[in-house]
């Protein structure tokens, strides 16, 4: 998710350091981030599945005391233990199935934020082609680094092995690809097609 000072840059406005402070701090006050709005929202849904679990709780346990009337003392007591085990069994797999949930929530989340930071952080980078951009990226995500805030832990370091390692994949002031001709003859009588320039070098 990018921030106000970056949708500024994105659009070629200028501003000053001052003026950058007063923007940031002025959004910081009067707006919250979608992350912030997303927690808040899951909240909700969480309380709004735990209010309709317990009164399913109690639909099911008033229609089985309901259910009690006329009946002996052994049978009410089975059935009773039968009904425990089965509250007891629904609310693990509720347990289970919310604690997944979370999980999955969250790791979404992290997910965006993480490619968030490494598009801002590759921003100024250049590349051969884009299929060269994809595969860095690809390495990176596969380095395991950690998200701190905006920033990306050891992404700085990595990413100079990446230009020592990949160096095809990284353009440079002057690069210029490799050419390669296509006779159209094997007789060399006849005029050969234009030289072949290909865009990308991965």
């Amino acid at each position: 998710m990018k921030n106000i000072l970056q949708i500024i840059a994105d659009a070629k406005l200028e501003a000053t350091d001052e003026q950058k402070a007063a923007i940031e701090a002025a959004v910081k006050e009067n707006y919250r981030t979608v992350s912030d709005y997303e927690k808040q929202t899951r909240k909700v849904e969480t309380l709004t599945q735990e209010r309709d679990n317990y009164k399913e709780q109690y639909d099911t346990a008033k229609a089985t005391l309901d259910g009690f009337e006329g009946k002996d003392f052994d049978a009410i007591t089975k059935e009773r233990d039968e009904w425990k085990t089965k509250a007891e069994n629904s609310e693990k797999d509720w347990k289970k199935k919310f604690e997944d949930s979370e999980k999955e929530y969250v790791a979404k989340i992290e997910e965006r934020d993480f490619n968030d930071a490494l598009t801002k952080a590759l921003s100024e980078e250049k590349f051969t082609s884009d299929f060269a951009k994809t595969g860095i990226i690809d390495m990176i995500k596969k380095k395991g680094l950690k998200r701190e805030g905006e920033k990306i832990l050891g992404l700085d370091d990595y990413m100079k092995e990446l230009r020592e390692s990949q160096k095809d994949a990284f353009a440079s002031e002057g690069k210029e690809p490799p050419i390669f001709t296509v006779p159209t003859s094997r007789g060399g009588t006849e005029e050969k097609t234009e030289a072949f320039k290909p865009s990308t070098v991965w």
